[in-house]
């Protein structure tokens, strides 16, 4: 058959899935909803949109404070010590994986104990309409990382907010906190 000029349009999911994960040190395991019991580290965010793209986004403290670092334990100390550098290792595990997305649920499996990454809250957000057509694929990138960006600085303070540090160390030169996108 002749083509007849006909302009064939293939269209993405009008919807993409965002969920937000929360990392944060335990001291007392058995007492984990106990706000002096939690230094919060940061938030990992993920974004599918369909087979379409997969963004991934990252802030974390760079360091917590000595006071709150007495109280952990040996062995993860260097861990909680730089929450950043600690959850840039995930980040780009998730990101080399072959399915990111499967990664990034097996999280909450695989940080259960004192160091704890929290199951994912999940929402549904609509693409806009002019960002469905297959072949917008930088305008698309843009747009996920922007929405990545301004969801995770959101769950980012809403977790400083529920579980403020003991010390004044977050916002300090040098101690604040560090940022990661990709899509």
């Amino acid at each position: 058959m002749k083509d007849q000029g006909l302009n064939v349009v293939k269209w993405i999911a009008p919807t993409a899935t965002l969920r937000v994960s929360r990392a944060v040190y335990c001291y007392d395991v058995s007492r984990p909803q106990n706000v002096q019991d939690l230094i919060p580290l940061g938030v990992l965010v993920d974004l599918q949109i369909s087979d379409v793209l997969y963004g991934l986004g990252l802030m974390a403290r760079k360091t917590v404070a000595d006071a709150e670092l007495k109280r952990v334990g040996r062995l993860a100390q260097p861990l909680v010590a730089k929450p950043f550098s600690y959850l840039n290792s995930e980040f780009d595990r998730i990101i080399e994986a072959s399915d990111g997305a499967h990664a990034f649920a097996n999280l909450p499996l695989e940080h259960s104990t004192a160091l704890q990454i929290s199951n994912a809250t999940e929402r549904e957000i609509a693409l806009p309409r002019h960002l469905r057509v297959h072949d917008r694929r930088n305008a698309l990138k843009v747009w996920a990382k922007d929405i990545v960006m301004h969801s995770m600085t959101d769950a980012y303070w809403g977790l400083l907010d529920e579980h403020w540090p003991n010390s004044d160390s977050v916002g300090k030169r040098g101690e604040r906190e560090d940022v990661k996108i990709a899509a």
